[in-house]
């Protein structure tokens, strides 16, 4: 099964190369679109060095990623439009060889939809790969564990995310699938409409035993999270005060502190550091990300 994992991005370099490391060796290419100094409403934004280092191949030693710089202000059409760039039309692919070098593009059979703060673990990446390949459905939603203020506390909530989309398809609003008549209207009866109507379009959830990823959501420094919330497509959604008045107060103690839906995050735990994935634990973070023993881990 050849993958070709797709990354939507703002300026978020310390979470994306350790995303990327996790999960290069196991695809066949990687499409990056960020919008580089601009956030999801097109307002300017300070650029942090994420381009700069791809435009110097760090962690690209096989050349398999492209990187589009894109202004759109829609991440669900960006990360459609890196799919396009990645599997065009057989109309633009049709073409007279032009030299000895030049090879047709790859086949793709899945696309791996994946955000900058999202890390697999090596061993659930080779499980959730052959339950796909196995299946063969056209949408699979990845359960998730999410963290909060650093990788060592883990909230406690369900999450899941479209992670695999079939190479013929594409998304729709947000990461889901793109609704027909059929699932408006399903979505009207409520929860068991929506999931009802889901299952219509083909979207399945892997099962947690078969594999997770880890959700680095509101991990980091201060200012890593402030940057967050001012460039969020959501922030409209948000809290006005949520930095100060939970972030900066936020202890283990804390509960109810999503910053949309407080109630989606009622509490975290902290989660000792050996059943964090390698990809994780042995990451050079900078400070703020992860402790080892009390101190900030900075490799």
């Amino acid at each position: 099964m050849r993958v070709h994992a797709i990354y939507a991005v703002l300026s978020e370099a310390d979470l994306f190369f350790a995303s990327l490391a996790a999960v290069y060796p196991h695809v066949d290419g990687v499409t990056v679109i960020t919008a580089y100094d601009r956030d999801w409403k097109g307002r300017h934004q300070a650029p942090d060095d994420l381009v700069p280092r791809l435009l110097d191949h760090e962690g690209d030693p096989d050349r398999k990623l492209d990187l589009l710089i894109s202004y759109d202000s829609n991440e669900s059409r960006c990360r459609n439009r890196a799919m396009d760039f990645a599997a065009p039309r057989a109309i633009s692919t049709r073409l007279v060889r032009q030299h000895e070098s030049d090879r047709p593009l790859d086949r793709i059979d899945y696309f791996w939809i994946i955000d900058a703060d999202e890390i697999y673990d090596s061993a659930n990446v080779r499980r959730l790969f052959g339950y796909v390949e196995d299946t063969g459905k056209p949408f699979y939603q990845v359960a998730a564990h999410t963290y909060f203020n650093s990788w060592n506390f883990r909230v406690d909530t369900s999450e899941a995310f479209t992670a695999f989309v079939r190479s013929d398809r594409r998304l729709g609003s947000s990461r889901d699938p793109r609704p027909n008549l059929m699932t408006k209207s399903l979505a009207r009866l409520g929860p068991s409409g929506n999931s009802l109507g889901r299952r219509f379009l083909g979207w399945h959830r892997i099962p947690s035993e078969v594999g997770v990823l880890h959700h680095g959501s509101y991990v980091g420094p201060r200012s890593r999270i402030a940057k967050k919330v001012q460039s969020s497509s959501h922030e409209d959604q948000m809290k006005p005060d949520w930095l100060t008045s939970v972030w900066d107060k936020w202890t283990p103690a804390s509960t109810n502190f999503h910053p949309v839906q407080p109630k989606a995050f009622p509490s975290a735990r902290r989660v000792d550091l050996g059943t964090l994935p390698t990809e994780i634990r042995d990451w050079p973070w900078p400070p703020g990300y992860l402790e080892i023993d009390g101190c900030s881990h900075d490799a």
